[in-house]
């Protein structure tokens, strides 16, 4: 592992992108200066090998009501999720519960589609697979091409429920203990998404409009799949987990090193991107 380890967390109500290797970052000042030009609502925490070097909270967690945002508030950490799930493959692979390089079929017999044969663990991993929808032909041969989908990871849930015996939320409530995260929530891949308003201290989401106005996001509820993207977290959580995954605590060194080599560049509007897997 490299010794000096530095990262940018961020969990916003509507998007926003900057740069964690600019050091202006590491002042609190900037950080509220740029948030206020862009009316940012979100919490960010600015870690540097293994010490928090900046936490802040800014906005609101619900835009109706005026509530003020905390650290301690939750969020429906959306594609993070995939790393999470990522994680608990490689564990699986380490204690010897399946292989990266078999395919669906070798653990989800069931599928009726042809291509469950050839598609292999790595590729829904990687978003090589080729994958649209079930039921749908292959969009390439899997490996060719990059596509990123949620289905990849929503399928690797139910493959990692079938290797261990558990369900998806029985075994990242596991991990999530592991380390101390009690705040963060996976919620069963099947029930009645009505229930997750319950949750304590969760903010809504907003969508960013064309002109720039805000609408709230009703729909989260029925649209985020929990491996892919439907865990509940809160920022000092995350914080721990990214200290313990990218210091070696989680995944032995060989695994690790799976999970971030990059695979591809992908052109993106906020720049060129180095893809590995589950990581950007």
């Amino acid at each position: 592992m490299s010794p000096n380890v530095k990262f940018l967390l961020l969990l916003a109500c509507f998007p926003f992108v900057h740069s964690a290797n600019d050091p202006r970052f590491f002042s609190g000042n900037h950080l509220h200066t740029f948030a206020a030009s862009r009316s940012f609502s979100g919490v960010v925490a600015i870690a540097e090998n293994g010490r928090v070097r900046c936490e802040k909270a800014q906005g609101l967690a619900d835009r109706g009501l005026r509530t003020p945002l905390t650290a301690d508030d939750r969020f429906f950490i959306g594609s993070i999720s995939k790393q999470i799930t990522a994680t608990m493959v490689l564990l699986e692979a380490e204690a010897g519960h399946l292989r990266l390089n078999a395919t669906l079929h070798d653990y989800l017999p069931e599928l009726k589609d042809t291509w469950a044969d050839s598609v292999t663990l790595q590729q829904l991993l990687n978003h090589t697979s080729g994958i649209t929808e079930l039921g749908k032909m292959l969009s390439a041969p899997p490996g060719a091409h990059f596509a990123y989908n949620n289905l990849n990871y929503d399928l690797l849930g139910r493959v990692l429920e079938k290797v261990s015996g558990k369900s998806y939320e029985t075994l990242a409530g596991n991990l999530f203990a592991r380390y101390g995260m009690n705040s963060t929530i996976a919620q069963p891949l099947e029930m009645d998404k009505r229930t997750l308003v319950t949750v304590d201290r969760l903010v809504k989401g907003y969508y960013e409009q064309p002109d720039s106005s805000l609408e709230e996001a009703t729909d989260l509820l029925t649209l985020l799949h929990t491996p892919s993207g439907g865990i509940i977290s809160r920022l000092a959580d995350l914080t721990q987990w990214n200290i313990r995954l990218h210091t070696g605590k989680i995944l032995k060194a060989a695994s690790y090193q799976t999970m971030i080599r990059p695979l591809i560049r992908r052109a993106h509007r906020w720049g060129n991107w180095d893809m590995a897997m589950a990581c950007k």
